[in-house]
């Protein structure tokens, strides 16, 4: 017995299993808060591309657009993709790549493919956000790199796109098919033009129109400063945009971050420069001013503690703007942002690192016209919970014809005031699906384009329908309808 407990004396510890890393989980809230952002999001991308897939029938007259309507002509145009604060989302390429699958989708059940329909996807974010996607979407085979052949042809060593930096800091070996310049010419950009090019895998020669290896890029990944109109269009050009061809602008959540009149300059560059050809439109998911809750006078004894709940939220959304605000110190004569930021601009936004867009849709629409959208014809707002119940009611997304309009599960009230579905509905209340459309010639392209981007249209004869003495009164009449903010008024037996 000795000779045994010696012997398991003499044994070697057993390893300590290591700890499991932790899994952050968001809560039900926040998931459902992204939830409705995609759909939201990514309906509207895909209504943009089944719209000038489907765009003969659409000038017909065609009402329902149903994928066996589909009849494309042969020599359909290219259209452009431009994500702004791309980041590391899939959204782009997934928009660029629903084109050929919708159009051979739609050959299957009788429709004619769209021989010649390319989307040329640029996205653009900072350097180094640029860099990690550069390196994941090579890596992971999502993106060839094209050559570039006027370095080849110049002899350079790094003829296949490779580059040695980022910015200026070294990386451990090289980014695939980036490309770094500073331009001497402009004091304030301290960081290298990232720009990887590239054909997005996947997709077939034939459903680019082209059937040869040496085919132009489908993909340019940018590097920018947003809040610099002078470096986007710098970058935009170098990428090779054609902003005569259709455009899609997808911004998500980037607009509010930078300033007021970063955000206005930016949307003013893209209502005159990138908006430029018919059946171009800006899709933009942003926060927007929580609605001020209901007058005293339209409230009942019943419904009082709904007020009070909902102005309970609404001030902890304006407690959440408020710790996203940062006062400019004076550091020895020099205005500096506290927390040590060395790229900061003086924008006159009061030291505010948190803009919605506005306080409710009737202040939305007043921003876009002042910087040069058709509102609110050719423009929309509408709180996310609107945009997403609207696209899950079609039958079919993006062909389903959205006749139908039910009532809205994240806008009805709610049984209780105190559950998580209320807490989901005030939740999406702040935040917006902002749509601007370009007006063309007539404007009659872009009528119907918002019709099919934004289904919740239909149901409102002022827009797109009736005489044109009604179509020329919309303007007033739609500038007047307030933030509906109806159902926190409503009392139920509940309460």
């Amino acid at each position: 017995g000795k000779r045994m407990r010696r012997r398991r004396d003499e044994r070697p510890p057993k390893p300590k299993p290591k700890p499991k890393p932790r899994v952050r989980r968001q809560t039900p809230l926040i998931n459902a808060g992204y939830a409705v952002r995609m759909r939201s999001a990514s309906s509207a991308a895909a209504r943009f591309v089944a719209f000038h897939l489907n765009e003969g029938g659409e000038r017909d007259g065609a009402g329902t657009s149903e994928a066996s309507d589909v009849d494309v002509d042969a020599g359909a145009a290219a259209i452009n993709v431009v994500s702004l604060g791309c980041g590391l989302d899939a959204l782009g390429l997934w928009a660029a790549r629903s084109l050929p699958e919708v159009s051979f989708a739609a050959e299957e059940e009788g429709g004619r493919r769209a021989a010649g329909a390319v989307i040329r996807l640029y996205e653009v974010d900072c350097a180094e956000n640029c860099a990690l996607k550069a390196r994941a979407l090579v890596e992971g085979g999502l993106v060839i790199p094209a050559v570039d052949r006027a370095r080849a042809a110049r002899g350079d060593a790094d003829a296949e796109g490779w580059s040695d930096k980022v910015g200026d800091d070294e990386t451990e070996g090289a980014m695939p098919h980036c490309r770094d310049r500073v331009d001497e010419n402009e004091e304030d950009v301290d960081e290298y033009e990232i720009v990887l090019k590239g054909h997005m895998a996947g997709i077939s020669a034939s459903s680019r129109g082209c059937g040869d290896e040496g085919r132009d890029p489908d993909y340019a990944l940018l590097a920018a400063d947003l809040r610099s109109v002078s470096s986007l269009r710098r970058a935009l050009s170098r990428g090779g945009l054609d902003a005569s061809r259709p455009t899609l602008v997808l911004s998500e959540l980037v607009l509010a971050y930078l300033g007021r009149s970063g955000a206005d300059g930016l949307l003013k560059f893209i209502s005159s420069d990138l908006l430029r050809a018919e059946g171009s439109a800006l899709v933009a998911y942003e926060p927007m001013g929580p609605p001020p809750p209901p007058s005293p006078s339209s409230l009942t004894a019943g419904n009082a503690v709904l007020r009070g709940y909902a102005e309970d939220y609404f001030g902890k959304f304006h407690t959440k703007l408020d710790r996203g605000r940062h006062d400019f110190d004076v550091v020895e004569g020099h205005g500096r942002t506290r927390g040590g930021g060395g790229n900061s601009h003086g924008n006159g936004d009061g030291g505010s690192s948190f803009h919605p867009l506005g306080s409710d849709r009737s202040d939305v629409l007043s921003r876009l016209v002042s910087c040069g959208f058709s509102a609110p014809l050719l423009a929309d707002c509408v709180d996310a919970g609107k945009a997403a119940s609207s696209y899950s009611s079609s039958r079919r997304c993006p062909f389903g014809s959205g006749d139908r309009d039910p009532p809205s599960p994240l806008s009805a009230p709610p049984s209780e005031y105190f559950d998580e579905h209320a807490a989901l509905a005030l939740h999406l209340k702040c935040y917006a699906l902002v749509c601007a459309f370009a007006p063309g010639p007539d404007g009659g392209a872009g009528l119907r384009l918002a019709g099919r981007v934004c289904p919740w249209r239909r149901r409102s004869s002022a827009l797109g329908s009736g005489s044109p003495s009604d179509r020329a009164a919309a303007p007033a009449a739609a500038a007047r309808i307030p933030y509906d903010a109806s159902w926190l008024s409503k009392s139920t037996a509940a309460v």
